[in-house]
């Protein structure tokens, strides 16, 4: 992975925007003043990058005081892939900008901490610690793998070669390990309480238990199929009586009804016949017609008859009260003419009075008669409709007489009418009584026996099924302990005691060989050793990675600490591009660059030239950018590459040589 550019604006002495072309470089020269912010380039890379500073730069202190926020952006190559990686901070709420893309496009989390995770584990491979040992010497940064302890050490060798993905695979198996130990725990309780539970309920005694109540059930069935059979002997026997009941019962009212229809027919007969009966009664009503015509005839003579009474009466006084002339004729009346013609109409007056007498005797006579006829039409009216009544009645008893003796025959024809006993009746009735409560009684019992034959084969089968289910629990534990076993098997082998070391038996000769072969050109004088086992307290040998420093000269080896400050700088300096190396040899991902900051200012006349060609020799071997900062005159000059960092009242910014 390379760096192509680095633009920032805001972070540290620079105020203004800047921008650095990291690519193809060579060997690079970053010089200026002290206090003119050459570190501060490398910081700006560390921050973008991990949110931290190579000097250890406080966040809040890192915004430069004229701006109000800072950010800074970096561009980095992987093959076909332009990673660009933008950061910026706010100095008034502290808050933090992350954004990374790839070929253009966003892959930036929902959140910081999700974005710089990604950043760290899949993109760049690296965390802090790593690229601060690896690829960017700090100013007075001296490494932690020289003086670290045994744990640093291998952290710090399990981060180059990718260990992370064995801690990974570890606490996966760790988990799954106590995962699976509680599950196998959780197992055994199980086991051991269905296993009591098995033992509590002897399968023999439930078995034994159910033979009985089956033999049982198989005896009270008999017995109830046995009454059963006596219950539907009784029923066909009752059933038999109450037909013949039943057919005595219908003979009876048939004889009944035919009494009743002997009673009809005789009062029928007593009534006379009901032709000739019709045949006065319509006589009757014939003269009743007469008579009424008479009298009707008769009322029409009398009114006319007392109209002209009424007439004549009125003319006679007309006449008696005339006086004088006549109105009519105006002559004088003769008193003599009028007697005669008065005379003459109370005569004819009289004639009237007497046929009106004679009516009257005739219309009382008449209308005793037709009141006479009257009531004998009544009379017989009413004998007529009894017998016509009757005469249905009549027809209606046969019909149902007949209808009765239809049913008797259709029913009954089989039923030989042999005397009904009432006794045999009631003791058959009371028989069939006992024998159903009694067949209740059994049904119940039947009933509790299957209730309880169906527990004791439930519990069978439970029986069995918990054997066959305690069998497949043991078959069960015995796989998870195998499991168990692989697996502390595995966490061994992913340990610090396992594969690990075995992988630091690989490589630690070439760390050995290469370290060695560094300080060949810039500290011949002395050789490193590093070794994987050291020997303890006891006899008993460590697996402990060390690291042994040995004087050349005089033949001794002293502990890093007890060297002076220049060669601790060519040691760790030798230490830290050998690690570099390691990454570049065996790892997936490196950073094809390296920053060193202050590596000269310790160092004597040789030991700079020394360092120097060593440098330049690696950077043409590796073809790489390697950025030096320095501010010690006489060694600028020997770098034909050299960027010049300026500060003015406006802040830092950069002058390419």
């Amino acid at each position: 992975m390379k760096i192509k550019n680095l633009t920032f604006c805001g972070l540290g002495s620079y105020v203004n925007k800047t921008t650095l072309n990291l690519e193809n470089s060579g060997l690079v020269l970053i010089e200026g003043e002290n206090g003119s912010g050459k570190s501060s380039i490398f910081d700006v890379i560390c921050w973008i990058l991990f949110d931290e500073t190579i000097r250890g730069v406080k966040k809040t202190d890192w915004i430069n005081t004229s701006c109000s926020s800072g950010f800074g952006e970096l561009t980095l190559l992987d093959d076909d892939k332009e990673y660009r990686i933008f950061r910026e901070r706010s100095r008034d709420d502290n808050k933090v900008r992350l954004r990374v893309s790839v070929n253009d496009k966003d892959i930036s989390g929902e959140t910081i901490q999700e974005t710089q995770k990604r950043l760290e584990e899949d993109i760049l491979k690296y965390n802090f610690d790593l690229f601060r040992s690896t690829v960017m010497f700090g100013q007075n940064d001296i490494l932690t793998f020289t003086y670290g302890t045994d744990k640093q050490r291998k952290e710090l060798i399990g981060q180059l070669l990718g260990f992370n993905e064995i801690d990974k695979c570890l606490v996966t198996c760790r988990g799954k390990y106590v995962f699976l130990h509680r599950e196998v725990e959780l197992l055994e309780n199980e086991l051991k309480n269905k296993k009591s539970l098995l033992e509590s309920q002897p399968i023999e005694n439930i078995i034994s238990n159910l033979e009985k109540k089956k033999k049982d059930l198989e005896e009270f069935n008999s017995l109830k199929e046995s009454l059963s059979e006596e219950i539907s002997n009784f029923d066909e026997r009752l059933k038999w009586i109450e037909k013949e009941v039943e057919k005595n019962a219908l003979i009876k009212k048939i004889e009944l009804r035919k009494n009743e229809l002997s009673k009809i027919k005789e009062e029928i007969t007593s009534c006379g016949d009901i032709e000739v009966l019709t045949k006065e009664l319509n006589g009757y009503k014939t003269n009743l017609e007469g008579y009424n015509n008479q009298y009707n005839s008769l009322v029409s003579r009398k009114t006319y008859l007392v109209e002209k009474s009424n007439e004549l009466s009125k003319k006679i006084k007309n006449i008696e009260l005339l006086q004088g002339k006549c109105p009519y004729c105006l002559q004088d009346i003769d008193e003599g003419k009028k007697d005669v013609v008065v005379s003459k109409l109370k005569t004819e007056l009289g004639i009237i009075n007497e046929e009106l007498n004679s009516l009257e005797e005739t219309k009382s006579v008449l209308q005793k008669k037709i009141e006479d006829l009257k009531f004998l039409i009544s009379q017989l009216d009413f004998k007529v409709k009894d017998l016509l009544m009757l005469d249905t009645k009549r027809k209606l008893v046969e019909k149902e007489v007949e209808l009765l003796e239809s049913e008797c025959i259709s029913k009954y024809a089989s039923i030989t009418s042999t005397g009904v006993d009432i006794n045999e009746k009631k003791v058959l009735e009371k028989k069939v009584a006992i024998n159903k409560d009694e067949l209740n009684k059994i049904d119940v019992v039947i009933s509790n026996l299957n209730k309880e034959i169906g527990v004791l084969e439930e519990k069978i089968n439970q029986s069995k099924y918990l054997k066959e289910e305690v069998e497949l629990k043991e078959q069960e534990v015995l796989s998870k302990k195998k499991i168990l076993n692989h697996l502390e098997y595995l966490e061994f082998l992913l340990s610090n005691k396992g594969v690990r070391n075995s992988i630091l038996d690989l490589v630690i000769p070439f760390l050995n060989q290469e370290v060695n072969l560094y300080l060949q050109d810039i500290f011949p004088i002395i050789s490193v050793a590093f070794s994987t086992t050291v020997r303890g307290k006891t006899v008993e040998e460590k697996k402990e990675l060390g690291l042994v420093i040995n004087d050349l000269l005089s033949k001794s080896s002293r502990e890093f600490k007890h060297w002076s400050g220049g060669e601790k700088m060519l040691i760790s300096l030798a230490i830290r591009l050998a690690l570099w190396k390691m990454i570049y040899q065996f790892s997936e991902k490196r950073f094809e660059v390296l920053f060193l900051d202050e590596v000269f200012g310790c160092l004597d006349d040789m030991y700079k030239e020394r360092v120097f060609d060593f440098l330049q020799k690696k950077q043409k071997e590796w073809n790489i950018p390697i950025f030096v900062i320095e501010h010690i005159t006489d060694i600028k000059e020997k770098f034909d590459n050299r960027i010049r960092v300026e500060k003015n009242n406006e802040g830092s910014y950069l002058v390419v040589c």
